[in-house]
Order: structure tokens, then C-alpha cells, then sequence
């Protein structure tokens, strides 16, 4: 015999029979449940909820629009200003432009008293040489207005010129010799 057959004869049997010797169970009386009433909100709550949400919607309509319209007059009030201020800058310059001309220039140096060059002198900075022989410019005599009574007035700027006689006060027409300012010539050495 095998092993396994030995063990089951040596044991014996300990299973019992079932008895329904239980109590018996009690069932749940079934209690038939009555129909829930249907879940409606109230037509004015909706009503007013939904009035509150367009009416939230236009003001916040209104307000963009209010702002939009308002940054449209300050673009179009910036825009004005900037077309005056570019015209203004174009006058500028114009006004610029005729100021630098030479005419201009030089009506405004002889208003000054001042005359034009005949013969330039330059000065040569890498050995300090002297460039040129100046030569003064010619004296004009210019009529300064007069604060006197009716007898002074009928002088001409001749006549003051010949009764009066200025000195010569040009350094250049004293000096025959053109200064060098204590720079060496070019014919002398450093």
C-alpha cells in the first residue's frame, strides 16, 4: 500500500453529517417607498440669476467700450501733437539752414564790424611754422548813432572820419613783421 493510502486508513473519518438543526432566518419585510417629489428651482430664482448675468455682462460691454474710446481721443490727441511738433522741427531747420548760409554769414559779420580776408595766414602745428604774410585789413569806418540834438545828426560819417582822426589800434598794421608768439620760424631751429 502506499503511504498516502496507510495515512487515510489510520485516520478516522471526523466529518459529520449536516443537521438543520439552525434557526431560520427572517426575511425583511419589504415596505414599498414613496415617489420623491421632482427637485425644480423656482422659476425666479433662475429668472434672476440669469438678469444678473446679462446685466453684469453689459456693464462690463460698457466699460470696455468706455475705455477703448478713451484711449482712441488720447491717440488721436497725440497724433496731432506730434504732425505740429514734426512741422515745427522742419521750421527749425529751415530756419537753421538760412541762419548758416554764407550770404547770411556774411551780412551778419559786417553788421558786426568785421571784414573779409585778403590774405591768409596759417599756422603750421607740427613745427610751428608761420604759413602766409599777413597784411592788415583795410580800416572802415563805421557811423555810430549819435545821441545829440538836431545839429549833430546832420554830420555825415565822411566828415567825422576826416575831423577826427583815429589812431591806428590793429596790431597787425603796426607790426610789419609777423609774431610768432615765441614759436620757432621756420628758418629757425628748436
Amino acid at each position: 500500500m502506499s503511504s498516502a493510502a496507510r495515512s487515510a486508513a489510520a485516520r478516522p473519518a471526523t466529518r459529520r453529517p449536516r443537521t438543520s438543526t439552525a434557526a431560520p432566518r427572517r426575511r425583511a419585510t419589504l415596505v414599498e417607498v414613496p415617489a420623491p417629489a421632482p427637485a425644480v428651482a423656482g422659476n425666479g430664482v433662475f429668472a434672476l440669476v440669469v438678469v444678473g448675468l446679462l446685466v453684469g455682462g453689459m456693464v462690463m460691454l460698457l466699460v470696455l467700450n468706455t475705455t477703448l474710446a478713451q484711449g482712441a481721443f488720447e491717440i488721436s490727441s497725440l497724433s496731432r501733437t506730434q504732425n505740429q511738433l514734426a512741422v515745427q522741427e522742419q521750421q527749425l531747420l529751415q530756419q537753421v539752414a538760412l541762419e548758416e548760409a554764407p550770404d547770411s554769414l556774411q551780412k551778419r559779420a559786417a553788421a558786426l564790424g568785421m571784414v573779409p580776408v585778403t590774405s591768409p595766414v596759417f599756422l603750421r602745428l607740427a613745427d610751428g611754422a608761420v604759413l602766409g604774410i599777413p597784411h592788415a585789413a583795410p580800416v572802415q569806418v563805421r557811423a555810430l548813432p549819435r545821441t545829440g540834438g538836431p545839429a549833430t545828426a546832420a554830420t555825415s560819417t565822411t566828415d567825422a572820419a576826416q575831423a577826427d582822426p583815429a589812431p591806428i589800434t590793429d596790431a597787425a598794421a603796426r607790426d610789419t613783421a609777423p609774431s610768432t608768439g615765441g614759436l620757432p620760424t621756420a628758418g629757425t631751429p628748436r
